[in-house]
């Protein structure tokens, strides 16, 4: 384990406890002794600074006792000076927490490491400040194990309703071009931080079960205005908030992608692929934000590109950090699927 050089008299105990799990924590699994590993980074915070009363404890599974079987609680830890209470769990994903029933511990955990990260990215927005610096006004997983869990944004309240198979674990599976998922989010009426010249929606792909012979819907808003389309010849094609259509972005749709499409001037779009922009400048012909719901495959056609979606992001595109999104969505996908 590659050694912690953060000075641990500049952090509260707080942020030494999330530090910890973000470093013991990579795709989609926890290291060995990762509980001992939070302890410890604890414990020499507390020798650091004699004030928090945790010098000489020796709680090395009380870690693991209350927090990796219990999805994440508030705990005191005791040393010679009295004890120190500990929240584990940050405002920011028990906001999420609130939304749902039912959720599993290990539901629990890979909520909060997603959460921090996008938090510190600067994506999610802070309790703080009411979510007003937030970049995401939507976002659902659809991988929860519980279905009534899969279809709650958890950023803001947007609730989707699919016609598609829910697949608990790994998402919604859309073996016909007649189903879809509605989000339930429509920018034009709903939009909080979505903008004309400052948009973002996007979508991840687990499996692409689509033969793409023929044009296939992946998102839509309102019938062509905003959307990712699969073209047969193979090519890839998008337009947001009614800007002209491009081609030829990239390569067929496949599987385990992210596909993100964004807007942040009257002549600027761009598509990610996987957290990484793949297309150019282009001239915009016309600035609106369609009046309808966003979906996945279209709402008015039957056409839906056939495949298994596992999360749904729309918001603010300026200085959204695309690479931690991606990054810690893979880890979030892989965390929950068991």
């Amino acid at each position: 384990m590659a050694k912690d050089t953060t000075d641990l008299r500049k952090l509260n105990i707080n942020q030494v406890a999330q530090r910890t799990i973000m470093t013991n924590y990579r795709n989609g699994v926890l290291r060995p002794n990762a509980d001992i590993a939070i302890n410890r980074s604890i414990q020499r915070f507390g020798s650091k600074r004699k004030a928090t009363g945790l010098r000489g404890s020796s709680n090395t599974s009380q870690f693991e006792n209350r927090y990796m079987n219990s999805g994440g609680v508030s705990d005191t830890f005791f040393g010679k000076r009295g004890g120190v209470t500990i929240n584990f769990i940050t405002k920011e994903a028990q906001d999420v927490f609130d939304k749902m029933t039912g959720l599993t511990n290990r539901e629990m955990f890979a909520i909060q490491v997603f959460v921090i990260s996008q938090v510190r990215a600067g994506n999610w927005g802070t309790k703080s400040a009411n979510y007003a610096d937030s970049k995401m006004d939507y976002f659902t997983h659809f991988a929860m194990q519980e279905k009534s869990n899969s279809v709650i944004s958890w950023r803001n309240d947007f609730i989707a309703t699919p016609t598609a198979d829910h697949i608990p674990g790994q998402g919604y599976d859309i073996p016909f071009t007649t189903r879809l998922i509605n989000t339930g989010y429509n920018p034009f009426t709903s939009g909080i931080q979505y903008g004309v010249n400052d948009a973002l929606s996007g979508v991840f792909i687990r499996k692409a079960n689509d033969p793409a012979s023929s044009t296939r819907v992946v998102i839509d808003q309102t019938g062509a205005l905003t959307y990712i389309e699969s073209q047969s010849n193979p090519q890839v094609r998008f337009r947001i908030n009614e800007g002209i259509i491009e081609t030829n972005v990239g390569d067929a749709i496949g599987d385990n992608e992210l596909r993100v499409i964004t807007r942040t001037a009257t002549d600027r779009a761009d598509m990610y692929l996987n957290g990484v922009s793949i297309s150019n400048n282009i001239s915009l012909s016309t600035n609106s934000i369609p009046n309808g719901n966003y979906s996945i495959g279209r709402i008015s056609a039957s056409d839906t590109f056939l495949a298994l979606y596992s999360s749904f992001v729309a918001g603010t595109a300026i200085g959204f950090d695309h690479a931690s999104y991606y990054n810690n969505l893979l880890i979030l996908n892989a965390a929950l699927d068991f």
